[in-house]
């Protein structure tokens, strides 16, 4: 047994326990099979750390930095969180289509189809580029012949300020 002025150490036939002194229900356990936790004193541990991942449903932490999270359909990267946003790729035939995806970011919602490294830098690349978008600002649909826009201080194809809908660069009064 070793002690510390926050915690005591044993190590025996059961693995290596580390106790809290300060609240002695709480205490980790580390064995062959992973880092386990309790904050019962023992009675019940869970599984906090084994040789393939960590239990994510033990998270406690304030942050999560999300540099680079890709969330797995089998073995295709369906989803991936980072400094961009939370995208969502398209799949076509098990193939995952990284050219084509929703994304959500500071902007808010959109879906793109085109160049797999489109990043906008402003709201304008959005709307100009995007299939569709959702933000703040409105609805935008986007396709090669027209804008539908819904909402305030869009653009449309002739660079005019809409407040209405529009589809065909025709008002349309619902």
């Amino acid at each position: 047994m070793l002690n510390s002025s926050n915690q005591d150490v044993i190590w025996d036939d059961t693995g290596i326990t580390v106790t809290d002194k300060f609240n002695s229900g709480n205490k980790t356990k580390i064995l062959a099979g992973g880092i386990f936790i309790t904050n019962d004193g023992g009675r019940n541990w869970r599984n906090a750390i084994r040789g393939d991942g960590i239990s994510a449903s033990l998270l406690t932490a304030g942050r999560i930095n999300t540099n680079e999270i890709y969330i797995y359909d089998g073995n295709a990267p369906t989803f991936r969180w980072d400094s961009y946003g939370l995208t969502a790729y398209s799949r076509e035939d098990g193939a995952v289509n990284f050219s084509q995806f929703v994304r959500f970011d500071k902007y808010g919602l959109y879906g793109y189809n085109g160049n797999q490294d489109f990043v906008p830098t402003s709201l304008d690349d959005i709307t100009s580029n995007a299939a569709f978008s959702l933000t703040w600002e409105g609805l935008v649909i986007n396709d090669d012949e027209a804008i539908i826009s819904v909402g305030n201080n869009h653009i449309d194809k002739a660079g005019v300020y809409v407040n209405n809908l529009y589809y065909k660069d025709e008002l349309m009064n619902p």
